[in-house]
C-alpha cells in the first residue's frame, strides 16, 4: 500500500526526496527488462509491476474521464500546484532522455544522469 505522508518533517521531506542511487549500467538492466516485459505482456505486465512495487492489486488499467474529474475536484490547491510541478520535472526529465545530453537539471541544484536512448 502507498504510504502517504502529510506535512513532513524536515528530516521526513529530505528522506523522501532522495533518489536511489544505482550504477548506470545496473539502472539500465532494470529499465530495460521493466520496458521488455510491458512490450510482451501488455496491461497484464502493468499490472504485475503495480503489484510488485506498489503493493496494490487493481483490476483495470484505465481510468475514466469521470474519475479523473471527480478527482481533481476534491483536490487541494496545494496539492494540485505539487502535482503540475511534479508532471513538468517529469516531462523535463523524460523530454532530456531523448536529447544528446548526458545530464539533466530538473530543479536549480537537482541534477540527473540521463539513461537510455528513447
Amino acid at each position: 500500500m502507498i504510504e502517504i505522508i502529510y506535512q513532513p518533517s524536515q528530516d521526513q521531506y529530505k528522506k523522501l526526496k532522495q533518489r536511489p542511487q544505482l550504477e548506470r549500467s545496473d539502472m539500465e538492466i532494470v529499465i530495460q527488462k521493466v520496458y521488455d516485459g510491458i512490450a510482451e505482456g501488455g496491461d497484464y505486465e502493468l499490472k504485475a509491476l503495480t503489484k510488485k512495487f506498489d503493493g496494490v492489486d487493481i483490476p483495470n488499467i484505465k481510468v475514466s474521464d469521470a474519475e479523473v474529474l471527480a478527482a481533481y475536484k476534491v483536490l487541494d490547491a496545494d496539492l494540485k500546484i505539487a502535482i503540475e510541478g511534479a508532471k513538468a520535472n517529469i516531462t523535463k526529465f523524460h523530454e532530456a532522455q531523448i536529447s544528446k545530453g548526458v545530464e539533466i537539471e530538473t530543479m536549480p541544484g537537482e541534477m540527473h544522469p540521463k539513461i537510455g536512448s528513447h
